[in-house]
């Protein structure tokens, strides 16, 4: 009986290795290049001085990527994101270019935690009576976050994210605003990516 039970299992775990599910878990992250898109919203924090009109604004973000698998467990690539916001008067948008890194904590797991950094740039823009007035900021950022990975297709994968980006003392400059300090730029997203594996 006992060798009838380890038979058993040792037919089930040969099949589950051969079986194209455990095939494509090995396959979904192996050293090919790849491409992942995301999209949602994010919460942007500005901490300047009054003059600039900084405070919380939500608006639409979103993140482009490409990279490789040197390791099943650690993609690396290059990050292009980006959140935008226009109303009344007012546009403001933030993109920041960075070297990434995802690190599932289990091999063949779908949780990924991720990490990054880069530089960016800030921009505003303020349409008055009186005329335009512009303030940008540039500086470096890092991001940080996670996400739940789930296979759509033998080459699309998809997944929900959250995302924290800081960018502490961004050098500013205005074209009509005066001020001395520098802007400190904190935001949350959350969206949804897919993953494409050529």
């Amino acid at each position: 009986m006992r060798r009838l039970a380890c038979t058993v299992v040792l037919v089930v775990a040969s099949f589950a290795i051969t079986s194209p599910l455990y095939s494509q878990l090995i396959e979904r992250r192996d050293s090919r290049l790849w491409l992942a898109f995301g999209a949602g919203a994010g919460l942007l924090d500005v901490d300047c001085p009054v003059t600039c009109q900084g405070g919380r604004n939500t608006g639409v973000a979103g993140f482009f990527q490409i990279g490789g698998t040197p390791s099943l467990r650690v993609p690396v690539g290059v990050e292009f994101n980006g959140w935008r916001r226009d109303e009344s008067g007012i546009q403001r948008e933030y993109f920041l270019i960075s070297a990434f890194f995802d690190f599932y904590p289990v091999e063949h797991g779908s949780l990924f935690l991720h990490g990054g950094f880069g530089a960016g740039r800030y921009a505003q823009e303020t349409v008055t009576q009186a005329g335009t007035e512009e303030l940008s900021a540039t500086g470096f950022g890092f991001q940080f976050g996670g996400g739940y990975e789930f296979r759509v297709s033998p080459h699309l994968l998809a997944a929900p994210y959250i995302r924290f980006l800081i960018a502490l003392g961004q050098d500013s400059k205005g074209k009509t605003f005066s001020f001395s300090t520098d802007l400190d730029l904190n935001m949350i997203q959350v969206g949804g990516q897919v993953r494409w594996l050529p």
